[in-house]
């Protein structure tokens, strides 16, 4: 009976055993299964992920690109009509830009510096206008194009 009882006990403990193993085998490919199907989950987002990083950055490249060489175009017209307006005596280098709300002369009738001639502060103040106006048209041209690159 004793002997009954060590074999049933031996049997009871190697179903025990074999159940327990059968099961942590089950839990460890269950474990593997889910870890590869957020392995790929991951993968695939990440693919993802970078086909549209790359899209965008050529999206983004097309676009400075285009707008680069549409203010390039910009300033070489500006450069041109201004070369113009200095070449064809349209814009007299006698004579003062007017400004809008400047007043109607631009330059006081008699020098209030009494070291320098008017003759010599009209001369000054037209070369350094037209300086000054040249690189004013070319900020408003740069910050405009700006402006419409980034609303877009």
């Amino acid at each position: 009976m004793i002997a009954d009882i060590k074999t049933y006990a031996c049997g009871v403990v190697i179903v025990v055993l074999l159940t327990i193993t059968g099961m942590t085998k089950w839990q460890l490919h269950s474990v593997e299964t889910e870890y590869k199907e957020y392995k790929d989950s991951i993968n695939d987002q990440l693919s993802k992920a970078k086909i549209e990083k790359a899209r965008i950055e050529a999206e983004q490249k097309s676009k400075y690109d285009r707008e680069i060489a549409d203010y390039a175009a910009d300033v070489d017209r500006l450069n041109r009509i201004l070369n113009g307006l200095q070449k064809s005596g349209a814009m007299s280098r006698e004579t003062s830009v007017r400004v809008a709300g400047s007043s109607p002369d631009s330059l006081p009738r008699k020098a209030e510096d009494t070291d320098r001639t008017l003759k010599d502060f009209a001369t000054t103040a037209r070369v350094g206008c037209t300086a000054f106006y040249s690189e004013a048209m070319r900020d408003v041209l740069q910050c405009s194009r700006l402006i419409q690159f980034v609303s877009k």
